[in-house]
């Protein structure tokens, strides 16, 4: 997950104030098909984590697991946006779908309140759909990448 691009679309956002300042609170929603789930694998190993139960290879039976997590300020690439964030939680979903398991990562994060970035982060991004071949609504994915701030501890 860090350094490598994967696919999310913005989920959730609103503000809060917490200690006299205004924070942005965002979900970053991945959904990966994938039979081992090594997704959270290098966050876990830069922060001693333990995200264990949330990538293995045994079988897996649980449904949901949260994770209150409180990461360093990581720098947030979402399409044409960056921005510097805390990631505050991670929820993993697990749902059978015939014959395999998917896996969704609602990835919760902080930052300061910016108005430009954040009203083009609402309006461009939130839950955007588009309808595909089949005439179906989907959900749009955009690159993504977060990374280690350099000197942040």
């Amino acid at each position: 997950m860090l350094d490598k691009t994967f696919k999310s679309r913005l989920s959730k956002l609103s503000s809060k104030k917490e200690d006299e300042a205004v924070v942005l609170e965002f979900v970053l929603t991945h959904v990966s098909e994938e039979t081992v789930q090594l997704f959270l694998a290098s966050l876990d190993e830069t922060y001693n984590l333990s995200l264990r139960h949330a990538f293995t290879t045994d079988r897996i039976d649980w449904k949901r697991i949260i994770f209150d997590v409180k990461v360093p300020m990581l720098t947030v690439k979402f399409d044409e946006l960056e921005m510097n964030a805390m990631l505050f939680g991670i929820n993993v979903s697990r749902k059978d779908v015939k014959d395999s398991e998917v896996f969704k990562y609602d990835l919760v994060f902080h930052k300061n309140h910016d108005p430009e970035i954040d009203s083009v982060f609402a309006i461009t991004y939130l839950n955007r759909k588009e309808v595909d071949e089949k005439g179906k609504k989907t959900f749009l994915e955009y690159d993504t990448v977060i990374q280690k701030v350099t000197g942040a501890e």
